[in-house]
């Protein structure tokens, strides 16, 4: 964005008319008046350049923020640039960690209106816990749905840590191998493997923010894949 300045000098009305004669060098106007003095050209001073406005910061609104997932997202969408708020019963989180902090926090009923009318305030996505069938009558051709299956990571308990991880890394990594048997019915779904709840939320605020992110449904496989892209 340029702002070009101008400046000029004013004529009065008896000059204005005698004004009209021979252009010199230089492009400065000469009068034909009595007093035979130079008229000032147009002047124009250099452009002032402006710096473009910053782009707009998207703000993402995790509901449940303070839980297993919702943390893991909030945290994620910190980590890319985003602003981050949370509505839920409990209102701020009890993790004692320094992203928490830069987490709007808002306490409330999601059944209440009251309660959206704050937390929605600048909120450019909501990451949403839904049926798949709400989900597709809702949203029928710009949906992203994901199939985690179990998700595994460390998981606080009141002041506990459960890591997940212990059982769930390992299975991962056994049963990732074991893609054509989930279509067996009735144990394929047993063998679907674990997923890092991290992978789940990177793909969870990839899909609410990119806007060239495929509709559709990810399963854990997608999962792991789009989690390992930039």
């Amino acid at each position: 964005m340029s702002r070009l300045i101008h400046s000029r000098l004013l004529l009065s009305p008896s000059r204005l008319s005698n004004t009209l004669g021979s252009i010199g060098r230089g492009g400065r106007y000469f009068s034909t008046d009595s007093n035979n003095k130079i008229d000032e050209p147009l002047k124009v001073e250099e452009a002032e350049t402006l710096p473009p406005p910053p782009p707009p910061v998207e703000k993402l609104l995790v509901l449940g923020g303070n839980g297993f997932v919702g943390s893991h997202i909030c945290k994620e969408a910190l980590d890319r640039g985003l602003l981050v708020a949370s509505l839920s019963r409990s209102g701020k989180s009890s993790i004692q960690e320094s992203w928490a902090n830069k987490v709007n926090w808002h306490q409330g009923d999601l059944l209440s209106g009251d309660s959206w009318k704050e937390a929605l305030d600048g909120v450019t996505s909501v990451p949403k816990r839904a049926t798949e069938t709400e989900l597709l009558t809702k949203f029928p051709y710009g949906h992203v749905i994901l199939r985690p299956g179990f998700i595994y990571g460390t998981r606080r308990v009141g002041s506990m840590k459960l890591p997940l991880g212990v059982i769930g890394s390992p299975l991962e990594m056994v049963l990732q191998y074991a893609k054509p048997l989930t279509q067996v019915p009735i144990v394929g779904p047993v063998l679907t493997p674990p997923v890092d709840v991290k992978a789940v939320a990177k793909v969870a605020v990839r899909g609410a923010t990119d806007p060239v992110f495929p509709p559709g449904i990810v399963d854990v496989y997608g999962l792991k894949r789009y989690s390992q892209q930039k």
